[in-house]
């Protein structure tokens, strides 16, 4: 515990890419999620947080420490060891692409059918200790699965698309027996978090 509040080091930043068609960014919700990767300070490493509604627990090299967190938009701070080692920032949210169509299926029903792959979000940013020391971290989490609400004629609609290991899926929904018509529908995508 004494070392965390005293060390310092650096960090890699972790990314990865999927690609179908037109993009959007998720806004994610830090409650009840987990997050793993790294810090660099120096003889600690992997990473660990699990957020709850009311509180953090970091999972390193001295075990688990709870906290407290504030998110304020993207930007985040945890505080732990009483508010000694504080770890500040930024939450990149969960980025899909998307492709979308309409499509006659064996019943003669138009559907509107979303096929996403979505990459897990990241949150990065720096920590100091009580001696005004600094280090880096970053963790990330799998990607949440996606939700697509909408309207088509004025009638609701919504499903939800799960997501594989690989971060992508695809769902529809029944819109009507008539010839699709664009202008009738608006929809959206968000996250399906619990």
């Amino acid at each position: 515990m004494w070392r965390k509040i005293l060390t310092v080091g650096f960090v890699l930043f972790w990314s990865a890419s999927v690609a179908l068609g037109q993009s959007t960014t998720l806004p994610v919700r830090v409650a009840n999620t987990e997050w793993s990767g790294s810090e660099t300070l120096g003889g600690y490493g992997p990473l660990r947080f699990a957020f709850s509604g009311s509180g953090v627990t970091m999972y390193d090299k001295d075990g688990a420490t709870s906290g407290t967190w504030v998110q304020n938009g993207p930007s985040i701070t945890m505080r732990f060891y009483g508010g000694r080692v504080v770890y500040t920032g930024t939450i990149e949210g969960q980025v899909c692409n998307y492709r979308t169509s309409f499509f006659k299926n064996n019943e003669d029903f138009y559907e509107f059918s979303v096929g996403v792959g979505c990459r897990g979000s990241g949150m990065r940013g720096t920590a100091t200790n009580a001696a005004g020391r600094t280090w880096n971290w970053n963790v990330f989490t799998t990607p949440f699965d996606v939700a697509v609400v909408g309207t088509y004629d004025g009638a609701p609609f919504g499903f939800t698309i799960p997501l594989g290991s690989d971060g992508r899926g695809g769902g529809s929904a029944v819109l009507g027996r008539e010839n699709p018509d664009p202008e009738r529908l608006t929809w959206q995508l968000r996250l399906a978090q619990p």
